[in-house]
C-alpha cells in the first residue's frame, strides 16, 4: 500500500473538529452557563434556553456538528498513522466514528427538541408542564447522560487509547505529544461518576469532565501538528 504523503488531511480535519468544538462551547458557557445550568430546574434551564434565541440554538447547532467532523476525522488519522502501523490503527477508527455519531445525536436534542419544549413551557397549563418537565428529562437522561455522555465518552476514551498507542510506537513528535492524551483517560473514566449520580444518589461525584475535555483537546491540537509535519515514511506489514 503506498503511504500518504503527509498527514496534512488528517491535521485540518482534527483543527476544523476544535475550531467549531470550541468556539460553540465557549458561546454556550458564556450564554448558556453551560454545564452547570443542567444541574438547576428544568424552568430554569427552559427559560434561559428561551431566553438565548436564535443564537444559543445555532451554537447548540455547531457543537453538534463539530462531533459529525470528527466522525470524519477518526478515519483520516488512520491513514496518516498507517504508513507505521499497517492496518492495526483501524481496530479503533470504527469506535471514534461511533463516538462521534453518539455525541452528535445526543446534542442535536438542544437544536431541534428542546426549543420546542422552551417554546410551549411558558405558557402551559400545570399539567402540560409536569409533561414537558418529565420529556425534558427523559431526553437528558437517554440523549444526553446515555448516549452522548457515558457511551460517547467510553467509545471515545477507547479510540484515544489506540490512537495513542500508535503515535507512541511511531516515535519522534507523535510519541512525546502522546503523553499530554494519556493523562485525559482516567480523568474521563473519572467524570463517570457524575453520570451514575443521576441515578444513583449516593455516588461520591468527581467533576473532572471539563479537566478531561480541556486535556484532551490539547492533545488534539498537539497531534494535528505532529501529523501536518510527519515525513512520509514506508507501511509496515501488518
Amino acid at each position: 500500500m503506498k503511504s500518504l504523503s503527509s498527514g496534512g488531511p488528517a491535521a485540518l480535519a482534527l483543527i476544523a473538529f476544535l475550531a467549531l468544538a470550541n468556539v460553540s462551547y465557549s458561546f454556550l458557557v458564556a450564554r448558556f452557563g453551560y454545564d452547570d445550568v443542567l444541574r438547576e430546574s428544568v424552568e430554569t434551564v427552559l427559560s434561559r434556553f428561551a431566553a438565548g434565541g436564535p443564537g444559543l440554538v445555532l451554537a447548540w447547532a455547531g457543537f453538534a456538528l463539530s462531533a459529525l467532523i470528527f466522525v470524519g476525522a477518526a478515519p483520516l488519522v488512520a491513514l496518516a498513522l498507517q504508513a507505521r502501523h499497517g492496518r492495526k490503527v483501524w481496530i479503533v477508527t470504527a469506535l471514534g466514528m461511533a463516538s462521534g455519531l453518539l455525541q452528535a445525536v445526543g446534542l442535536f436534542r438542544w437544536v431541534f427538541v428542546i426549543p420546542v419544549l422552551s417554546r410551549d413551557y411558558p405558557a402551559a397549563d400545570p399539567a402540560h408542564r409536569a409533561a414537558i418537565e418529565v420529556a425534558y428529562t427523559v431526553l437528558n437522561q437517554y440523549g444526553g447522560v446515555t448516549l452522548g455522555e457515558h457511551m460517547g465518552q467510553i467509545l471515545l476514551v477507547v479510540w484515544s487509547a489506540g490512537v495513542l498507542a500508535a503515535c507512541w510506537r511511531a516515535g519522534g513528535a507523535l510519541k512525546w505529544t502522546s503523553l499530554i492524551g494519556w493523562i485525559s483517560l482516567p480523568l474521563w473514566g473519572l467524570a463517570q461518576t457524575e453520570l451514575y449520580a443521576t441515578v444513583i444518589p449516593q455516588m461520591p461525584v468527581i467533576e473532572m469532565a471539563p479537566f478531561a475535555f480541556m486535556i484532551w483537546m490539547v492533545w488534539i491540537l498537539a497531534l494535528a501538528i505532529a501529523l501536518w509535519f510527519q515525513k512520509p515514511s514506508a507501511p509496515t506489514a501488518v
